[in-house]
């Protein structure tokens, strides 16, 4: 009886592991996702620095003309 309930045991923690292949594949969508995640933000701060560069000369109404007064 002591052996049947530890091979049970046994099978339904071996039942409850993740395989390798399981595993492998997991990560590698966990990775796609990421590599796709960073792409984005890549684009979004090219993006926001190009926006930056047309506010490098003063325009009517900014501070730095109310400073020279």
């Amino acid at each position: 009886e002591f052996l049947a309930r530890e091979l049970a045991g046994v099978r339904l923690a071996v039942g409850d592991m993740v395989s390798r292949d399981y595993l492998r594949h997991e990560l590698e969508d966990l990775r796609g996702l990421l590599e796709r995640l960073e792409a984005k933000l890549d684009d979004v701060s090219a993006d926001v620095a190009d926006s930056h560069e047309d506010l490098t000369e003063p325009t009517q109404g900014d501070l730095a003309d109310d400073t020279e007064r």
